[in-house]
């Protein structure tokens, strides 16, 4: 991963995305490289491809639940659903993504 953020630093973005690969396909539970590929996909102005990953990390299984991932899988749906603005998803430049509230399968949990 921190070789995909000093790639992209360097408008590498290529070699940017092929560690997130690399990075997602180590540790194939964790969001956060799927996350981060999704990123650098709109930032290029991949659409497509983003819109097909942001549904693969919808479909994800989760493992271990926690704040971050449910952050995460509703920032995709989000962006699916054509709520989120792509810039607000570009112009971030946290790891974690933020939010007031975010969605569990058992309800509300506070940021």
């Amino acid at each position: 991963m921190l070789l995909a953020s000093n790639y992209k630093a360097l408008g590498e973005f290529d070699e940017a995305e092929k560690h997130l690969k690399l990075a997602s396909s180590m540790c194939p539970s964790r969001f956060m490289p799927l996350y981060v590929l999704t990123e650098l996909l709109i930032e290029i102005e991949r659409m497509e491809d983003a819109f097909k990953l942001a549904q693969k990390i919808i479909d994800k299984e989760i493992k271990i639940p926690s704040v971050t991932v449910f952050a995460i899988k509703n920032k995709m749906q989000e962006l699916i659903d054509g709520k989120s603005s792509i810039n607000h998803l570009i112009e971030e430049k946290t790891d974690k993504p933020s939010s007031t509230v975010y969605e569990t399968p058992k309800g509300r949990l506070p940021p």
